[in-house]
């Protein structure tokens, strides 16, 4: 029931803002505000509200930008990248294919770096999956020999990580 859940997230939600109010320098407070607010896009995003899901991305981002620019360490820098595949995936959703581009490759570009320190499945499944999402908003904007090359990069490194671990 996605009312009543966004119903529960926004409660959530209010609770965070006001844990950040009493001290808006504490770094574990901002990122559980940016979760509050991605779950609250999430369930306006599948309500196909685009408009207060790209809201609460947006200020989620906003956070995570300056939370990976205090401290970037890997789970800073992949909760940025997951909150630029969310701003990419309502642009796109919107038909703003430029906007979903620049977040979509903004988030390749950190899934890149961090799999190459760190080659871990996790970081290496991330960076598959922005290679289709930058593969995919190319492929919208015509520009088929770049999305193919995305795509195809992406899916080898499904295939090297399902060859190394069929369950991944």
């Amino acid at each position: 029931d996605l009312a009543k859940a966004l119903k529960n997230y926004e409660e959530g939600l209010k609770i965070r803002r006001g844990l950040v109010a009493q001290d808006p320098t504490d770094a574990m407070a901002l990122r559980d505000l940016s979760v509050s607010l991605d779950r609250v896009g999430d369930v306006h995003e599948a309500r196909k509200d685009f408009v207060p899901a790209l809201e609460n991305y947006l200020e989620s981002l906003k956070i995570r930008r300056v939370l990976a620019a205090q401290d970037p360490t890997d789970t800073a820098l992949r909760d940025l990248s997951n909150s630029l595949d969310k701003v990419g995936r309502v642009h796109r959703a919107q038909g703003d294919l430029a906007g979903a581009c620049q977040n979509y490759v903004e988030g390749l570009e950190i899934r890149r770096e961090l799999a190459a320190q760190d080659p871990t499945l996790t970081a290496r499944r991330d960076l598959s999956v922005s290679l289709d999402n930058v593969g995919q908003v190319l492929a919208d904007q015509g520009d088929l020999a770049a999305a193919r090359q995305n795509c195809e990069a992406g899916l080898e490194i499904s295939r090297e990580l399902t060859a190394q671990d069929p369950t991944s």
